[in-house]
């Protein structure tokens, strides 16, 4: 005969375990749906392993951008009157700035330094691909200007497209050659890319100019 004081232990262990578990997944789910407003509030494990989803809020220049972290997208409300996307990007929105990885985009003019021929282009190609759209991102590192070098997806129609792979189809900017480079598993494919829009003279392979790591080797001279 099974003791009722063993019946009601029993069932005072079952209830504590599935309390417990209960307020274990809650905060797990908690965490994992908060939105990241910081690049080091960025969890260590992410990198090159998890992506992020969220809306891009402004283009500085034409491989990088503004990003705004919405976990969930629209099934938690994201784009909606409980959960608006910013209309304008300002101070202390929380955004995370974003490098492209793997690329290298014409220099636009800053510092008295002259603007590199298709700069305005290919910030223009950028602006038209991301601004105030949805991506995809996959944290790589923190670069030494404080940005996330990040491979970038955007979707158009239903299918997931690689906006760096993309830029160099269009002849845009070239394989990225300097310090602390990232192609998540990408160069080759990077490297071909670059390779036949060179062979077919569009954007910047059109005429001879200098490429942006060359810019920069000699801009920086000064």
């Amino acid at each position: 005969m099974v003791d009722s004081h063993d019946l009601l232990d029993a069932r005072v262990i079952i209830l504590s375990t599935l309390v417990t578990s209960t307020v274990i997944g809650s905060m797990k789910l908690y965490k994992k749906f908060q939105p990241i407003r910081s690049i080091h509030s960025i969890p260590k494990a992410y990198f090159h392993n998890k992506t992020l989803y969220g809306y891009v809020t402004r283009v500085g220049d034409g491989d990088n951008f503004h990003f705004y972290h919405t976990p969930g997208g629209r099934w938690l409300g994201w784009g909606t009157k409980y959960r608006p996307l910013p209309k304008k990007h300002y101070r202390g929105i929380g955004t995370l700035p974003i490098r492209l990885c793997g690329i290298d985009a014409p220099e636009r003019s800053h510092f008295g330094k002259p603007a590199q021929l298709f700069s305005d282009e290919a910030l223009m190609w950028l602006k038209l691909k991301l601004l105030h759209k949805n991506v995809r991102m996959k944290p790589l590192c923190i670069d030494q200007y404080e940005r996330v070098v990040g491979h970038v997806q955007v979707r158009e129609w239903l299918i997931w497209r690689d906006v760096g792979r993309q830029m160099l189809r269009t002849g845009l900017c070239s394989v990225y050659e300097g310090s602390q480079v990232e192609f998540d598993g990408m160069e080759r494919v990077y490297r071909q890319e670059e390779k036949e829009s060179k062979r077919k003279k569009r954007g910047m392979w059109s005429v001879k100019t200098l490429t942006p790591r060359e810019y920069k080797r000699i801009y920086n001279k000064h």
